[in-house]
């Protein structure tokens, strides 16, 4: 009985991933609206009646995905901050290549998380996951900060609220090449810097380490496809 059970039970688990992954694309490519039971079944190959078969409702759908998209950015950014960060002692040039890999990292998780944070203004019961969203990105950028010796929630709420609105601004107007990608790190690294720079000058020149002028750091290599490449 068990080894018919174990075979069903993966199955299972694999279609909801992939009734998942299909809400994850259509809510990047066309917000809540595009994710319906009929779409996300065509999106992942599945029968019309699969979604209703492992989801109550199509909030209990875009909730979950929406949960799985969060847990996939901050995978995505803890290992922008190892690669990017946690190598570069000197602090501006940490900041500038933070900004140049996280923007050409997977945009498709962050066009997902910012749809999330317009739809919450229509729908009461995603602020609950916006709420839950804010704070797991606060926690992640107060640790970042701690490791650094700048312990300061205001700065950490700070420091998510600039990457969120730069990153959307960026999405929205820059071209999706090698040059629209640059000029939007720099950017990113901006508006970082900005809020960094004067907590690092506050600890004083004994606990500070040097900071170099502003630098183009050396290519990384992306974590996913360009930004504005296929989701």
């Amino acid at each position: 009985m068990t080894r018919v059970a174990e075979p069903r039970q993966r199955r299972s688990r694999q279609r909801r991933a992939q009734l998942l992954e299909a809400a994850l694309a259509l809510l990047a490519e066309g917000g809540v609206r595009a994710v319906t039971h009929r779409a996300v079944a065509r999106r992942a190959g599945l029968p019309a009646a699969a979604t209703t078969y492992y989801f109550s409702s199509i909030h209990e759908l875009v909730r979950e995905a929406l949960e799985l998209n969060l847990e996939q950015r901050l995978t995505e950014l803890r290992a922008v901050l190892e690669t990017a960060v946690a190598q570069e002692p000197d602090p501006r040039r940490a900041v500038d290549r933070f900004a140049h890999t996280l923007l050409a990292s997977q945009p498709r998780r962050a066009v997902t998380q910012l749809e999330l944070y317009l739809q919450a203004t229509r729908d009461p019961e995603l602020r609950s996951s916006v709420r839950e969203s804010l704070a797991a990105f606060e926690d992640l950028a107060a640790e970042t900060l701690g490791r650094g010796g700048l312990g300061a929630p205001s700065a950490a709420r700070t420091l998510v609220a600039v990457v969120d609105g730069v990153v959307l601004h960026e999405l929205a107007t820059r071209e999706p090449d090698e040059e629209g990608r640059a000029a939007a790190a720099e950017r990113l690294a901006e508006a970082l810097w900005a809020v960094l720079g004067p907590l690092l000058a506050a600890r004083g020149p004994t606990e500070a380490p040097p900071v170099s002028p502003p630098a183009r750091p050396a290519r990384v290599l992306p974590l996913g496809p360009p930004l504005g490449g296929p989701g």
